[in-house]
This record gives C-alpha cells, structure tokens and sequence, in this order.
C-alpha cells in the first residue's frame, strides 16, 4: 500500500484514538494516573509480543538503536503530556496544537537530515504556528482580550516531543526494522507510562467493575492505538520525515469532525461547546494547521 495512503490511515486511526481517550480520561477513568496504568500495561505487552510474532531485524546496535530507544520513551513523554492535555482541555484543541509538530520536524530535517525549505514552506510554518495560538485563544473579545487556555504549555510540549520522536524514528528506521522499531517504541513509551501510573494499581478493581470503562480501555489502548502506530510507522520507512509528519498533522480534522458528531444533543459521547462562533474559530484555526503542514510537503519555490 501506498505510504501516503498509510499515513492518512494513521491519522484518521489516532483522531479516534484521541476522542475515545478524552471520554476515558474525563468520563470514564477514576484518575489520569489509572489511564497511565492501563496504557502502560497495553504498549508492554505489545512491545514484548511483537518481536515474537515478526523476529527482531536490526543492523546497528550503536547509534540507530540508541536513537530507537530514545524515540519510545520520548513518544510516551508525548502522549503523556497529550494525556494530561485532555484531562484540562478539549479534544479538538488539545490534537490542534500538539499536532502543529510538523513544523518543529521540518526545522529538524533541515538542520540533521540535509532538507530544504523555501518561501512557501517558511510562510507555511507562519501560518501553523498562527493557527495553533488561535485555536488555544479563550475568552469573548467584547469583555476584554483573549488569552491562550491552561493547557497551553503542556501541549506545545507534547508537540515538541512528537516531533523529536518522528526524526528519531526516521533515524533509527534506516538499519532498524518496522517490527522491531514497533516493539522498542511500545517497551519505551510503557516505561513512562507504568512509571506515572504507579500509584494506580489501587484503582485496577475499579475499572475492571465499570464494565463500559474496560470495554472501551481495552478497544482504543490495547487495539486500536496500535493500528494506528503500524499504519504510521509503514509510512515512516516508505517516506521523508517531514512529508509522513505532515500526514500525521491532518489528525486535528479528523478530530474535529469526530468531536462534532459525538457532542450531538442525541449522542453527547464527547462534550465539547457546539456555539456557532466556537466552531467556526476552531474549524478555521484547524484548517490553517492542516493547510500549513501540508504546504510542507510542496515543491520548493522562490
């Protein structure tokens, strides 16, 4: 299959992976740090599973497999961070801005990977970082300035630990195989995840009663978010980092659309404000992003 194809998938893969986290972290769960155990747990045993099943193909145990490990664990910082997004902020804001990395993986690419930006991708990056503050801004311009939400900080860091991970990854693709690099990314991200959610294990006959609360633990962390890592990491070994990062950043739409159907008054899954002026902030703050990232990937121009 086409690796742009791939990484569409995977984005449309994680959208969903991100609106069924929000309703676990918020709705469903009795604390983040039980999220944390229970990830964990699912990115262990996919991680220990894997090499199993597929072998463990890799060429450089030096640099490569170094930059491999360190892509897991700083890809459980990021989600993480994204976790912690959600417990203070919407879905929809939360992927917008921390899916604007493509923009910090450009800059990586041109710096380590030897990559090129020209006019059009450096007034791309213009508008992706505009788009991120907008879709952050709160507040009624009528009763005094905008401000950006809370959670600012903390996204703009899980966007910045994307971003590292995704040029890792490319790294360490080069003499590490799809499979193994699967494993090592699922062993590092339960690392940080097991090691926040220590102090949940109290909570595991909580979740285990709330028949709905495991259902859908066990469907999004233990199922699909792996789905969506295997469409991702294809797409990574088949194309340039900043394009397949590019992909990756369309998450926030697909999120949005999501978020929309399932906050309907005869669905209410997800409760995010429907206010026309709210969503059309948000709808236009979005495309901005997803426009941006894609220009990324045109043909370098003046």
């Amino acid at each position: 299959m086409d690796w742009t194809i791939l990484g569409i998938l995977g984005a449309a893969t994680f959208a969903v992976v991100s609106v069924l986290d929000k309703r676990l972290i918020s709705v469903s769960l009795p604390s983040l740090s039980s999220y944390y155990l229970w990830t964990g747990t699912g990115r262990f045993l996919w991680g220990a599973l894997a090499p199993i099943v597929f072998g463990f193909g890799i060429n450089d145990f030096g640099w490569h497999f170094a930059a491999a490990i360190v892509a897991g664990l700083i890809w459980g910082g990021a989600l993480a961070l994204m976790a912690l997004g959600f417990r203070l902020e919407e879905a929809s804001r939360v992927t917008a801005v921390s899916h604007s990395f493509p923009v910090i993986s450009a800059f990586l690419g041109v710096i380590f990977l030897g990559e090129a930006l020209g006019l059009l991708q450096w007034g791309a990056i213009v508008v992706v970082v505009l788009g991120a503050v907008m879709v952050s801004l709160r507040g009624n311009p009528a009763q005094g300035l905008p401000r950006l939400n809370r959670a600012f900080p903390v996204i703009v860091g899980s966007a910045l630990c994307y971003a590292l991970a995704f040029f890792l990854a490319k790294y360490a693709v080069e003499e590490v195989s799809v499979w193994t690099l699967f494993s090592i990314r699922q062993l590092g991200m339960a690392a940080v995840f097991l090691v926040l959610g220590r102090n949940a294990w109290r909570e595991v006959p909580v979740v285990v009663g709330r028949r709905s609360a495991l259902g859908l633990m066990l469907v999004t962390e233990f199922f699909l978010a792996h789905i969506a890592l295997i469409f991702t990491l294809w797409a990574i070994e088949g194309g340039p980092v900043s394009v397949v990062s590019t992909l990756a950043g369309t998450r926030p739409l697909f999120v949005f659309l999501y978020t929309i159907l399932l906050s309907a008054s005869w669905w209410r899954f997800v409760d995010e404000p429907l206010e026309r002026n709210t969503i059309a902030l948000k709808l236009f703050s979005i495309v901005m992003i997803v426009l941006g990232v894609t220009a990324l990937r045109l043909p370098l121009g003046g």
